[in-house]
């Protein structure tokens, strides 16, 4: 793969800069590539060396948050440390990137990036589902995961709009994955 210079690197950081600051204030669609282009004080010409369209950018931004989010997932089941813990971990290493919160939180973001957050993380966690309640069919340790996917979403909406400690999340995340592992493995 060919490594971009720093003047590329620089360009698509300050388009990816705009758009976040842009996304504060507005949807994604309401969103032109004028407007983005005058935000981040770049030429269109320029933006479409790099990008064909708006939404290549925010894939971009959000290409890179779920590298980080399936690299921290990863060492969390590496270290083999327990579940709170782990949340714990990775809400924390997550949210140190603030302009990464709009993308997650934002109402203005991609409709589609928890989707794919999902299914970057959904075979580890499956895998790790597995181990810890043996006997489950691959249907229903996928059905367990979207379910505590989807409902955990807005648990992590509130808390960080009340800006509470990450160890209150991480507690209520383990406890309503365990209650929904376990009403999984007494369905059968």
């Amino acid at each position: 793969m060919k490594k971009e210079d720093a003047r590329i690197k620089a360009t698509k950081r300050s388009l990816e800069i705009a758009l976040i600051q842009l996304l504060k204030i507005k949807p994604v669609n309401a969103i032109s590539v004028k407007e983005l282009c005058d935000k981040a004080g770049i030429s269109r010409g320029t933006f479409y060396l790099h990008y064909n369209t708006l939404s290549d950018v925010l894939l971009d931004i959000e290409d890179r948050y779920i590298a980080k989010v399936s690299a921290i997932t990863k060492e969390q089941f590496a270290s083999r440390v327990n579940r709170e813990e782990m949340f714990k971990n990775l809400f924390e290493a997550l949210f140190k990137d603030e302009e990464l919160e709009f993308v997650i939180f934002g109402v203005n973001g991609d409709p589609h990036f928890n989707k794919r957050v999902k299914d970057a993380t959904k075979p580890l966690i499956v895998k790790f589902y597995s181990s810890l309640v043996p006997g489950l069919t691959e249907e229903q340790l996928s059905q367990a995961y979207d379910y505590s996917f989807y409902g955990s979403l807005p648990i992590i909406r509130e808390w960080h709009e009340k800006k509470q400690p990450v160890d209150t999340l991480a507690k209520q995340l383990n406890a309503y994955g365990k209650a929904v592992l376990l009403a999984t493995r007494d369905l059968k």
